[in-house]
């Protein structure tokens, strides 16, 4: 009976360690389970929150992309109007320009000019926008003559290169001279004077000169029309030889005061 009573307590024992043992396992589980479940909601809560960010950013793109279309739209009919504008803008500028440019026709005075841009070397000229002596305006001056306070007995270089003050008595330069009648073709107008004052002209509708392994050599005159006879002595010699001399003309009286050159 002992013996019985003893294997039954040493089973009780055992149980009860194993029942120990499993309801341990069982509170970790639990414990275990109850962390995961914490961490389920954490995470299903963070879904949600990001679900609704995601909504609520799609739902502001949608309102960006629409208002960017929109914004477009406005864009685009703002230009088709500006071009309107523009167009009508443009005929009043064009107008304008025009009426600027007639008045710089008519303005004396320095200007650059460059007439081979390849050569990238610009010179000053004085170009006589008026309409002095009744000839019309926008000459070139490569001549002038008034007041004798420039002396005409120079070298051959500064005959080739120019001299004088191109506001005042100046002789532009033959090499000069030479580039702008190489552009297009171009007139040449002789105006003189006497010791009256009376002015008579000479004018040529085809001038052309060689270059200066051509002494600059005067090539032609063309068509001659004026008041001062139809005689080449009203082309300064410089031009014509090599050596300058004030030249007068048939009549005797006759300085040149202004020689000018114009496209035609």
């Amino acid at each position: 009976m002992n013996k019985l009573n003893d294997k039954l307590d040493s089973v009780v024992r055992t149980v009860l360690e194993e029942y120990k043992w499993h309801r341990s396992i069982f509170t970790e589980c639990s414990n275990t389970n109850a962390k995961l479940y914490d961490k389920l909601d954490t995470f299903t809560s963070h879904i949600i929150a990001v679900t609704k960010d995601l909504k609520a950013l799609f739902s502001g793109n949608t309102s960006y992309v629409t208002k960017t279309q929109l914004q477009l739209h406005n864009i685009s009919e703002a230009l088709a109007k500006a071009v309107v504008h523009l167009s009508e803008a443009d005929e009043k500028q064009t107008n304008v320009i025009l009426q600027q440019m007639k008045f710089i026709d008519t303005y004396s005075g320095i200007y650059f000019v460059n007439p081979t841009p390849s050569l990238n070397n610009s010179f000053e000229v004085y170009r006589d926008g008026s309409s002095n002596f009744g000839f019309g305006g926008n000459w070139t001056l490569f001549q002038r003559r008034f007041d004798g306070s420039v002396d005409f007995n120079r070298s051959w270089a500064e005959y080739r290169d120019g001299f004088g003050d191109l506001d005042g008595e100046h002789w532009l330069g033959l090499e000069k001279l030479k580039r702008l009648l190489d552009t297009e073709r171009h007139e040449l107008l002789v105006v003189l004077e006497d010791f009256d004052g009376v002015i008579a002209h000479a004018r040529y509708d085809k001038f052309m000169i060689g270059n200066e392994a051509e002494g600059f050599k005067l090539k032609s005159l063309g068509k001659y029309s004026g008041s001062a006879g139809d005689t080449q002595s009203c082309v300064p010699n410089k031009i014509k030889t090599t050596v300058w001399d004030i030249s007068t003309c048939q009549d005797g009286n006759l300085l040149p005061i202004e020689v000018r050159v114009d496209p035609n």
